[in-house]
């Protein structure tokens, strides 16, 4: 979606600004956090039924 919006600025500002669409940035960063929170919570609730059956 990201790079959709870079490319084509399909989401727009409302009004009269400088900018026409709204500006995205992508940083890798950013991809791993996201990366690495979606693994840990994924992980917990995939351990916790087992952890609870004990």
């Amino acid at each position: 979606m990201c790079v959709i919006q870079q490319q084509t600025g399909f989401i727009s500002l409302p009004g009269n600004y400088i900018v026409s669409a709204y500006p995205v940035e992508i940083h890798l960063i950013d991809v791993i956090s996201t990366f690495a929170g979606v693994a840990a919570i994924g992980y917990v609730i995939a351990v916790l039924p087992i952890k609870l059956m004990k």
